[in-house]
């Protein structure tokens, strides 16, 4: 009895292999509908029972039934099955592959005996056809194409699905069909549907992760095929389509990171450019501020992951830092966190490479005294930053900022105002990074603020990253670029706007300086001040820029600069003069200055200050015959008049007596104006 048991448990029963040969029959008919009973049938007669399993059936009833199931799926249906993948109806070939695809499952060791026969019926269903090459004029060279033989996308689904199950299931016995998988998936990116298109994706991804580097010579074709799935509508796609994209750079196709950042090297030109002009699409650059956050997260990662484990990383660090960076600027906090975690991450790693070139800075702070002082000296982080970043990561901007300081350059002058923005933001982002080492550009930097300052979309965060060059930057540094080009020493034709632009970058940038490092340059911002040009300018912009400025100089004053009151006096005077005649209502800051100036000087008022410097003050006024209704003579004399009530008498009538000849003057002229 046991015997008879143990002999029906290892062959089918004969009534249900007549069952199963009846139905197999039934696939051939040339009936659709009767194809798709068959079909039909077949799943209930074998799949009906393996329902249950694990649940009311035996443990050994249901392991006799899959063998059952095992011996009839590689004897009797797996080819007649995968003939039905072609059939003319969609119906009986989703059921087939549907069908197959649960006996599979229910029978993964019988993958390994059926794997040639699936892979050649379903390469059948997604040829790949040659093309020529439109980027070469040899004849030879073609590139490969898509054809969708099939016409549902139902079916083509589900065959993808099928094809992701095999490379599942049997990872290590893939590769001798990784050819033929490749164009498989090279064939099914050119779906439109998204659907299929995620699947493809998908599988993409996860047989790159098994293939590996065996995949290198398909694998920049690979991603060719699936560059159109970065610019689709759906963001899943999109994210899809940058995790297959990852996976296939790291299996050597490091190469398409010059496509995908559309990079063209400046000293070569390809000859059929000459003929064939092309557009190169920046697809990072078109993720990096996609409307999704999922997807700007995904090219996050995806970039971080290149440049801690992509062998050729040094080679395009300068590519791909740019877009780890510019997630410190997105919108979504969330996101600039793990930016900052990402760059961290990324830092550490240089460190660990390089542990020669960072051990002396790390043990002895030989380039950190100067900004652990600044630190401390109560300097805010921007919000962007958790704390200062680890010396891997400054080191690696470092090194790149030359470059990118180039492309800055040119983004932050574009005709459109969104690359505008985005630009400004990024510079200051790598200044954070930078910090004093932006002096050795400092020229190229101050060239780019000077331009830029006055772009009413961007000039906010221009004054931003002025600031944060004044933190870090030595004033020696920015002064002697900035004070002949104000002072026309180089640039003798410089016009008063060009003068405007550096007046007003350099207030900018000593905003964000330390008073005890600009007290020893009072005198030589002070002489640029009283140049001629600058000091009787009525342009607004020239204005405010000098009373910021002097705010500046008046709170960085210090016992070396007793010499230096008089010309600041001097210079505030003329400012309100200034302010008077253009209307500028300056008159409150004017006066706030001279009181901290009278503080400094041991003056109790304004007054008494004005007073003490009055015969000094007098010798700077032009003589009374030259003045006119628009100089500042007049204006000044008269605010001298008003405060100085603790002048001496003699001072007084002197200035008494030039304001009566000047008023002399005017009445004198006043018929010959109005003639």
């Amino acid at each position: 009895m046991a015997g008879d048991c143990g002999e029906a448990a290892a062959s089918p029963s004969e009534a249900l292999r007549l069952k199963v040969i009846k139905h197999v029959n039934g696939l051939v008919d040339p009936t659709a509908a009767k194809r798709l009973e068959a079909l039909k049938d077949l799943k209930t007669t074998l799949l009906g029972p393996h329902q249950k399993l694990g649940g009311s059936m035996e443990a050994e009833e249901s392991h006799g039934n899959l063998h059952a199931l095992q011996h009839f799926l590689e004897e009797m249906l797996a080819k007649p099955l995968l003939r039905r993948f072609a059939d003319s109806s969609e119906k009986c070939r989703l059921h087939s592959i549907s069908l197959l695809s649960e006996f599979l499952m229910l029978n993964p060791q019988s993958i390994a005996v059926l794997l040639p026969y699936i892979v050649s019926v379903i390469s059948e269903r997604f040829p790949l056809q040659a093309v020529p090459s439109k980027s070469s004029f040899s004849s030879s060279e073609a590139e490969y194409k898509g054809i969708l033989m099939e016409p549902s996308e139902e079916v083509r689904l589900l065959l993808i699905q099928l094809v992701h199950s095999l490379i599942k299931e049997v990872q290590s016995l893939i590769g001798p069909f990784g050819s033929d998988i490749a164009s498989i998936l090279m064939c099914a990116a050119a779906d439109k549907d998204p659907v299929v298109l995620v699947e493809v994706c998908s599988t993409l991804k996860l047989f790159a992760e098994v293939m590996e580097g065996v995949l290198k010579p398909v694998s920049k074709n690979l991603i060719f095929s699936i560059l159109h799935a970065l610019s689709h509508n759906r963001c899943r796609v999109r994210v899809v389509a940058i995790q297959a994209i990852e996976m296939l750079v790291l299996c050597g196709a490091h190469e398409t990171l010059y496509q995908l950042t559309a990079y063209r090297d400046p000293n070569i030109i390809p000859i059929s450019e000459f003929y064939h002009p092309s557009v190169k699409t920046q697809y990072l650059a078109l993720l990096a501020s996609d409307r999704s956050i999922k997807v700007r997260e995904a090219l996050l990662r995806t970039v971080t992951r290149w440049l801690l484990e992509l062998p050729e990383r040094r080679e395009h660090e300068i590519r791909l830092l740019p877009y780890v960076l510019n997630g410190f600027i997105d919108e979504n906090k969330e996101l600039q966190g793990l930016a900052f975690d990402m760059m961290e991450c990324i830092g550490q790693q240089y460190e660990r490479e390089n542990e020669d070139e960072v051990k002396d800075v790390k043990q002895y702070l030989t380039e950190d005294i100067e900004i652990l002082a600044i630190l401390k000296n109560g300097f805010q982080l921007p919000s962007f930053l958790k704390y200062r970043p680890c010396l891997g990561a400054r080191i690696m901007v470092k090194r790149s900022f030359s470059i990118m300081l180039q492309a800055l350059a040119a983004d932050i002058q574009a005709w459109q105002q969104e690359p505008r923005l985005l630009a400004a933001k990024l510079l200051y982002v790598v200044l954070a990074f930078v910090e004093e080492n932006a002096t050795m550009h400092l020229p190229s930097l101050i060239l780019i603020l000077m331009k830029t300052c006055l772009d009413p979309s961007i000039s906010e965060k221009i004054e931003e990253c002025a600031k944060l060059v004044g933190h870090f930057v030595q004033p020696s540094a920015f002064l002697d670029i900035l004070i002949p080009r104000i002072s026309s020493d180089y640039f003798a034709d410089a016009a008063i706007q060009d003068k405007g632009r550096g007046l007003l970058v350099l207030s900018w940038i000593m905003q964000g300086s330390r008073s005890s490092l600009l007290s020893c340059h009072i005198p030589d911002i002070c002489s640029l001040l009283t140049g001629q040009d600058v000091l009787t300018s009525l342009q607004r912009g020239v204005h405010t820029s000098i009373l910021t400025i002097i705010g500046v100089l008046v709170e960085s004053l210090d016992e070396t600069c007793k010499d230096e009151v008089i010309t600041i006096l001097w210079i505030l005077l003329n400012a309100n003069a200034a302010g008077t005649i253009i209307r500028t209502g300056c008159h409150e800051k004017v006066d706030c200055c001279l009181e901290k100036l009278s503080t400094f000087a041991g003056y109790d008022s304004t007054g008494a200050l004005i007073s003490a410097y009055a015969d000094n003050l007098i010798d700077l006024l032009l003589p009374p015959q030259l003045w006119s209704s628009r100089s500042f003579d007049s204006t000044i004399c008269d605010r001298l008049l008003k405060e100085g009530n603790l002048m001496s008498p003699a001072t007084k009538e002197r200035l008494c007596n030039m304001m009566e000849f000047y008023k002399g003057i005017i009445v004198e002229q006043e018929p010959l104006l109005i003639a």
